[in-house]
């Protein structure tokens, strides 16, 4: 067995579905999570609650934590290296790299 990166990223983020696929800053429905008030960029990006649950994130067996607590999806999005997108009800290391494991090219997750 190799041991896989897990990326703990910016903290809880509020995962939703998208109402509008069209416009990138269409606003979307609130996710699982806490929101942050008021609900933009830079609240989001420096929120507690979302920072707490990235740093006490603890990698499932066979993934190692990389970083935890930094924009990550700004730079795989930018990147283009997503290979899928899922809507958790928790934050959960454990349910996320279970769906990297199932996803052919997966080797690790940002959550």
């Amino acid at each position: 067995m190799y041991a896989l990166p897990l990326a703990a990223a910016l903290g809880f983020v509020a995962l939703v579905h998208a109402a509008d696929t069209t416009s990138p800053c269409s606003a979307q429905p609130s996710g699982y999570g806490p929101l942050p008030s008021p609900n933009d960029e830079a609240t989001f990006k420096t929120f507690p609650a979302f920072a707490s649950a990235a740093n006490s994130a603890v990698a499932p067996p066979l993934y190692q934590r990389v970083f935890a607590n930094l924009n990550a999806s700004e730079f795989a999005t930018a990147a283009n290296v997503y290979l899928g997108y899922y809507e958790l009800k928790a934050y959960d290391a454990a349910a996320c790299t279970a769906l990297c494991d199932q996803s052919s090219g997966c080797v690790g997750a940002n959550l």
